[in-house]
């Protein structure tokens, strides 16, 4: 399974290897320049501002492997943390009766129930295997993240 780390290196090594004409594994202006200018970038100047702006951190007029990476890494955790903070909200809507921030195995039979599913106590089943780590029959807000995180996880590998 890949990590957000590796999914990273290999994108930011893809790009690196667009852009770096000379090999010498950083980015120039005149690299990205000559690179928006070839694929039509409208006001490449403006775009390449734009970008050392964001990658060069150091501000040494050149974008390094390291600078992009971290970049994108910033960029992939927020998303992944947008994404699971959006799960706990949904599972918690969905299932979590009386509000109490956490699930019990009872509402979310209840919930099939409410939702005529012919087989409540399977469905309440196959989500609590899939969810309930410590097996207490209530899936907690931390054990939902943890869900989150590997699915999140599986679809990198994509």
């Amino acid at each position: 399974m890949s990590t957000l780390s590796d999914v990273v290196l290999r994108e930011v090594k893809e790009m690196m290897a667009k852009y770096d004409t000379d090999k010498n594994n950083e980015l120039s202006r005149e690299e990205v320049l000559d690179r928006f200018r070839k694929t039509g970038v409208k006001n490449p100047e403006q775009a390449v501002d734009s970008m050392f702006n964001a990658l060069d951190t150091n501000k040494d007029g050149k974008i390094t492997l390291a600078e992009v990476e971290e970049h994108k890494l910033k960029v992939y955790t927020k998303k992944r943390d947008d994404s699971i903070r959006k799960d706990v909200a949904a599972i918690l809507k969905q299932y979590d009766a009386n509000g109490d921030k956490q699930v019990t195995y009872e509402e979310v039979v209840e919930h099939f129930r409410k939702a005529n599913s012919p087989y409540p106590e399977l469905n309440a089943k196959f989500l609590f295997e899939e969810i309930d780590t410590n097996n207490d029959k209530k899936i907690t807000v931390s054990e939902i993240k943890e869900y989150s995180k590997r699915v999140y996880n599986l679809m990198l590998d994509q």
